[in-house]
């Protein structure tokens, strides 16, 4: 069934189900940690004979079981990665759910030390799930293996997930500071880095997470280093994820930085390295906002500063992604280039407020249906400069030469001067305002693309294309947003949600099988999974009620404000008795 929340009738449509949980009658053992605790000595069973460390309950956990660990700072014992030589405050090798009872801010997995010598990494994992911990000052070896040994500071993850969990302050030799590998699930990555202090010139990957997937995760203030050398200078590629892919998420004030070559000489080419990718570098991101992250070239003495290149992302596939204030820098001596995006495709993107050198915007790509405004670049190209747009808006961009467009192939396009090709305008793009990129009723770019069959929804995940200027004829629009101009109380598809609702949904007004609707509810072990589609650029939320009187009583859960990227979303339910259930969405 399908309501709608009168009270918010322009921000909200919400989903009812009535649910009745009983508990299973599974054999799953619970095994209790709490670093209160004197010792190991105890079986675990309960809190009064709770392990001291995880590790040790981890041990005497089986495939299915739980670990629930409580309040505290875990900073003893350890294990060695199974094969290899790093050691590990916890390791997990089996199917177990290892939980903390109070989240992430009050649980913590702390490894040890700089990078070197004794360090721990905090946790691997080959199987089972972490849920709620902090996982801090874990540290890779400087030997070894490149990838078990010197890769991910605060998780190394294969085939299994981490979720809800905070990644700060960690640090690895080659890639992944905070994470390398698995599934990430709402979580933070901050902090972390991807070599330090070393002196070989070699490069250093993901300074947030390498490698993976990451759901709903917010990546800040990660850099990707390039170790220092007397010769060349390492570059630093990806400074917030490298090689990942990303859904959902947001990159924020994250730093590629080259490694300076510090030795005045005579080696012939030496110089300082080069900055990649301040966000993320060959990376695959949905929907995610890359903003004030910075690509910057090392420092050389001899023959110059390192190049950067691609502010906010280098060689990436971005789809309905928003890439703002980023910047790529290079050393003196050294050249900048795409302070938004260099070389990759963009899909549905808008880049706003990006600097280089040269290619404020964009440089080198690729570009479908994107939006490229008030970007600078301090030589040529303000929007863009030697790439490929379809579709695209890039109007009221700077440059000393080519402020909007320079050395570009343009087709479908709202520019100006006129750039040739073919079905290009030069009229302003009359966009809301300064800073809303949505398309009035009377702008140009209205109807004014071509059909890409790549494109089928636009940024905000509305049908693409549609018949915005009302000529009987669905035509693409220039740039990220699809202008919708429907009657708000029509339901053309018959499906019992109007054209408002359907929007605030992100499902399609002209499709009946395009839904608002639960998808599945399942019984596992003692708890009930319920599933919905989700949408792109939409927000989840589930609220729970233990009966339907004249005005019940709905409690938020802890799907609160989810985003959705276009996969199913699941709410784990472990209350026993009836439950009544509201899933709400709503717009950003």
């Amino acid at each position: 069934m399908t309501l709608f929340d009168e009270k918010a009738i322009q921000c909200m449509v919400i989903l009812f189900c009535m649910i009745f949980v009983r508990a299973s009658t599974g054999h799953s053992a619970i095994w209790y940690v709490d670093s209160s605790r004197p010792d190991n000595n105890g079986i675990a069973t309960n809190w009064a004979t709770a392990k001291k460390t995880i590790q040790a309950a981890v041990d005497v956990a089986s495939d299915n079981d739980t670990v629930l660990v409580t309040n505290g700072v875990y900073a003893t014992g350890g294990r060695v990665t199974p094969g290899y030589s790093l050691t590990n405050r916890v390791v997990i090798t089996n199917d177990i759910a290892l939980r903390s009872v109070n989240g992430p801010d009050e649980t913590i997995i702390q490894g040890n030390g700089q990078m070197g010598g004794a360090v721990v990494r905090c946790v691997f994992m080959n199987g089972g799930v972490l849920d709620g911990f902090t996982l801090t000052n874990g540290y890779t070896l400087g030997n070894g293996d490149l990838a078990f040994d010197q890769s991910g500071g605060g998780a190394y993850i294969v085939n299994t997930s981490i979720t809800n969990c905070t990644l700060s302050g960690n640090a690895s030799h080659y890639q992944g500071g905070g994470a390398f590998g698995g599934s990430l699930y709402n979580c933070t990555l901050s902090g972390n880095s991807v070599v330090i202090g070393e002196t070989d010139g070699r490069s250093g990957y993901g300074g947030g997470a390498a490698s993976g997937t990451l759901y709903n995760c917010v990546l800040s203030g990660n850099w990707a280093y390039g170790h220092n050398d007397s010769s060349y200078g390492g570059d630093g590629i990806g400074g917030g994820a490298f090689g990942a892919t990303l859904y959902n998420c947001t990159l924020s004030g994250n730093v590629a930085q080259g490694g300076r070559n510090y030795v005045l000489g005579t080696q012939g080419g030496a110089r300082g390295g080069r900055g990649l990718g301040g966000g993320a570098s060959e990376c695959t991101l949905y929907n995610c906002m890359l903003s004030n992250n910075a690509a910057n070239g090392g420092y050389g003495i001899y023959s110059g500063g390192g190049n950067a290149s691609g502010g906010a992302v280098d060689d990436s596939l971005l789809y309905n992604c928003i890439l703002n204030d980023n910047s790529a820098s290079g050393a003196v001596g050294g050249h900048s280039a795409g302070g938004g995006a260099a070389g990759g495709t963009l899909n549905n993107c808008t880049v706003i407020r990006n600097r280089a050198t040269s290619g404020g915007g964009a440089i080198i790509g690729t570009l479908n249906n994107c939006t490229l405004t008030q970007n600078f670049a301090a030589t040529s190209g303000g929007g863009t400069e030697s790439c490929e747009l379809k579709n695209c808006i890039v109007f009221y961009n700077t440059a000393t030469s080519g402020s909007n467009s320079s050395f570009d192939y343009l087709n479908f396009c709202c520019t100006t001067p006129d750039p040739g090709g073919t079905g290009n305008i030069t009229n302003e793009p009359g966009f809301v305002s300064t800073n809303d990129l949505h398309l009035m009723a009377n702008s140009p770019c209205l109807d004014a693309g071509t059909n890409l069959t790549e494109i089928t929804t636009d940024i905000e995940g509305i049908s693409r294309p549609l018949d915005g200027n009302e000529d009987g004829v669905a035509q693409c629009d220039m740039g990220a947003y699809e202008y919708v101009n429907t009657n708000a109380t029509a339901d053309p598809d018959v499906d019992g949600m109007d054209n408002s609702q359907e929007q605030i949904a992100g499902t399609d007004p002209l499709n009946p099988l395009s839904v608002f609707a639960i998808e599945s509810i399942i019984n596992v072990s003692n708890s009930v999974v319920l599933s919905w589609p989700s949408c792109t650029g939409r927000l989840y939320s589930v609220y729970a009620s233990t009966n339907l009187l004249t005005e019940p009583v709905w409690d938020l859960t802890d799907i609160t404000n989810t985003p959705g990227y276009g996969e199913i979303l699941k709410y784990t339910n472990f209350n026993d008795g009836p439950r009544y259930f509201q899933v709400r969405v709503r717009r950003p």
